[in-house]
């Protein structure tokens, strides 16, 4: 599992690049436009669930939604290109309390799991895909994609019928992350952005929940609002 997940990311950052590259080969705009900014900061909180809605197996049939809040700085290098760094922080939790959709019941001796996010890290390239102009305002929506590479630091508490216990002794778990994700921008005033954004996180080991079963990755999504500046 781990050296299919390796693989992806080459392919996905590569084709980001490629996208930006021809882009970057539409005819140059007048020198007299007006320069963009090229650093940002923003914050943001939102919702954090165990699941990834693109498909793929989970190990818990209910997957709650905990609150969740992450930083970035992003430098832009060009008009449609630009590098951001993340981090995220929150809580992952789910249970077994409702059936699959199939119907299976999972008879797991582990129930339950509350796993706390301590650090979410990742390097991630952003393509501004186009701007909508509404209301006659310049680049009033700006609609984006990202794709990256980080480290994710967690540590599960599992519940059975003893009671709840610390998985791995209580230990962070480290592992690596591949964040693939979209989002829109909606201009307040000069300098300020309502950003709006949803990601998934590949995970690339199958302890997350703190329960291993069968070497899937496990993967989480982190759905936001926030502020860029």
């Amino acid at each position: 599992m781990k050296s299919n997940l390796f693989k992806s990311l080459p392919v996905v950052l590569a084709g980001l690049l490629v996208g930006s590259a021809a882009m970057a080969q539409e005819p140059a705009a007048p020198t007299t436009t007006t320069p963009f900014r090229t650093w940002s900061i923003g914050v943001n909180a939102g919702g954090l669930t165990p699941l990834s809605p693109l498909g793929g197996r989970n190990d818990f049939s209910n997957n709650k939604t905990s609150f969740g809040y992450g930083l970035y700085v992003k430098k832009q290098l060009t008009n449609y290109f630009s590098l951001r760094l993340d981090g995220v922080m929150g809580k992952l939790k789910g249970d077994n309390t409702e059936a699959y959709d199939s119907g299976f019941t999972n008879t797991s001796t582990v129930s339950a799991f509350d796993t706390k996010l301590n650090y979410s890290a990742s390097l991630n390239a952003v393509i501004n895909m186009f701007n909508i102009d509404m209301f006659r305002k310049e680049n009033a929506v700006q609609l984006y994609a990202s794709a990256g590479a980080g480290l994710a630091g967690y540590k599960p508490t599992i519940t059975t019928a003893g009671g709840a216990t610390a998985y791995a002794g209580g230990k962070t778990i480290s592992e690596l992350i591949i964040p693939v994700g979209v989002g829109a921008k909606f201009k307040v005033s000069d300098g300020v952005n309502i950003d709006l954004g949803w990601t998934i996180n590949y995970v690339d080991g199958d302890n997350l929940d703190g329960l291993y079963k069968n070497g899937n990755n496990d993967k989480y999504n982190y759905a936001y609002a926030g502020l860029e500046f």
